[in-house]
């Protein structure tokens, strides 16, 4: 009890020091993490579903961490590949549900057809070093920490998870979390560059070309 306290508090003193504040393009963001997600399932034999057809983002640019956002989403994704079978599938997809002058919320929705949890395990299941030992697609069972950190990450952006499983026929995370919105968004202009005039350059090459030796 005393070790998962102290594990714990190390956990979030690290977290928090991973929570740099930028101005986040949020579309960029979500796009890389189901491209490796994407990716990932199609390495395990899973169909991957959601991505950018099923989601839904009007604000694009946010101030944050994009870190928190990274680890949070990927933790997840994680498991739900890890935790699945042959031929199982994938589904995960954002939906902007409202905003204000400062703030979006969003849903984050994480769904597999996996091995699920036991209504047991389920108890414990955001537990430090809680595993059920399950067999995975992977072959590696992890630490058990995957979803601790994800439910610190959760508090620390003061959001809220849900989680639905049941054994044989899979889980689903839906995480809400308010992002505020980044009122002057950085837009990097492309470079404009002028082409190179060799018209010089060709001339004096063919002068030292011609030049005797």
């Amino acid at each position: 009890m005393y070790i998962e306290v102290i594990v714990r508090c190390l956990m979030k003193k690290r977290l928090k020091a991973l929570n740099d504040i930028f101005s986040l393009n949020f579309f960029d963001i979500i796009n890389k993490i189901i491209a490796i997600v994407e990716t990932n399932c199609e390495q395990h034999n899973l169909q991957f579903y959601g991505g950018k057809d099923m989601s839904k983002i009007i604000h694009r640019n946010f101030v944050g961490s994009g870190e928190y956002l990274n680890r949070l989403l990927m933790n997840i994704a994680s498991n739900a590949i890890k935790y699945n079978r042959e031929g199982g599938s994938v589904t995960l997809y954002c939906t902007e549900l409202s905003s204000d002058d400062t703030h979006a919320l969003y849903e984050f929705v994480c769904k597999d057809t996996g091995l699920g949890m036991s209504e047991e395990f389920q108890k414990h299941a955001f537990e430090p070093f809680t595993c059920e030992g399950k067999p995975t697609t992977t072959g590696y069972n992890g630490t058990g920490l995957g979803l601790s950190i994800v439910k610190d990450i959760v508090e620390m952006m003061h959001g809220t998870i849900q989680m639905e499983s049941k054994e044989n026929v899979g889980t689903t995370f839906k995480i809400l979390l308010p992002l505020q919105i980044d009122p002057n968004p950085q837009i990097i202009k492309p470079i404009q560059t002028k082409p190179l005039n060799l018209t010089n350059k060709k001339r004096l090459f063919q002068r030292k070309s011609h030049t005797p030796k």
